[in-house]
């Protein structure tokens, strides 16, 4: 274990009530920090700004930080680590050399332009990265939620249809769940999760649904996670709307059926799984992705000309 390491779990340890979300971020620069090989990491005066620039990059190239919200959640969480160890003689603080924070923020900003306001109606990739996060770090916080969201982005169907899923829509093993007609394969961590739930609750009486059978209540609702939603994204980081206690799953839902689209899966199967027609399917995209949609037609119609066997007779 390296010093930066041992100074990180000291950090962790003195405060009972810190976030998740500083955890997170304190562990991703240790990681970075670490991961750059040669003394870096036991020798915490070689540690440089430029270092926190370059995290910052590295993890916005890997989808993590990719909007400003999230470089302030990771330069704050950065700023309580750096307190810690200098206050504790650990380390010297090298955000007392910073002249200019404001200079300092925007530079990052401009480097790897990062998107200033977020969409209301959808989460951005970095978002969801960061709930998933959560979720596997503290499984026993909103276990329902969790499988419920990612069984989401596996397959975007509507919040009820999925709430109401049972144990007859998925195989023996849970590595297979059909959903609005269609054969979903699930990813293995996934299905082992779910097995681990059903497992460890007992069926209901009134209800086959698999989540209400976690929740462990005849009287579950699929709204319930709306509610849960809220929570879970403000502790993962995500600046959730003031005044209000309950964000939509429908956002996940969305960003699923974008992703889909941008990865070039065909619309009529992601109407079929989502249970929306194809212009449906269009109407989504072209309101929330639109210039991605048109610039794509163009190249999608290239390479599926090259794809079709008369292509080398042109």
């Amino acid at each position: 274990m390296s010093y930066l390491s041992q100074c990180m779990d000291e950090f962790f340890t003195s405060s009972k009530t810190l976030a998740y979300s500083t955890e997170n971020h304190v562990r991703k620069f240790v990681a970075y920090i670490e991961g750059l090989g040669g003394t870096k990491a036991d020798s915490l005066k070689s540690i440089v700004r430029e270092d926190v620039e370059e995290c910052v990059g590295y993890y916005h190239r890997r989808g993590s930080i990719c909007s400003v919200n999230s470089l302030d959640n990771h330069l704050n969480a950065l700023k309580s680590f750096y307190t810690f160890l200098d206050k504790n003689y650990k380390g010297d603080n090298i955000f007392h050399l910073i002249k200019d924070w404001n200079v300092f923020r925007q530079t990052m900003i401009d480097r790897y332009n990062l998107i200033e306001a977020r969409p209301k109606d959808y989460l951005l990739n970095e978002d969801i990265c960061n709930l998933l996060e959560y979720f596997n770090s503290q499984p026993d916080e909103y276990p329902a939620l969790a499988i419920f969201c990612k069984l989401m982005l596996v397959a975007p169907a509507k919040r009820t249809v999925l709430a109401n899923l049972s144990r007859e829509n998925f195989s023996f093993d849970y590595r297979e769940m059909r959903v609005n007609g269609v054969d979903i394969e699930l990813p293995i961590a996934l299905s082992r999760s779910i097995t681990h739930e059903m497992r460890r609750s007992k069926p209901l009486e009134t209800t086959s649904s698999i989540f209400a059978q976690i929740v462990g209540s005849e009287k579950f609702k699929g709204e319930t996670f709306n509610n849960q939603l809220y929570y879970a994204l403000q502790k993962s980081g995500y600046a959730v709307p003031e005044g209000k206690h309950s964000f939509a799953v429908e956002a996940i839902r969305i960003s699923a059926i974008l992703n889909l689209f941008s990865q070039n899966v065909n619309l009529y199967a992601i109407s079929k799984v989502a249970s929306i027609t194809v212009q449906g399917v269009w109407n989504l995209v072209e309101k929330y992705a639109g210039d991605i949609a048109k610039a794509k037609i163009s190249q999608q119609i290239q390479d599926g000309v090259c794809q079709c066997s008369y292509y080398e007779f042109l």
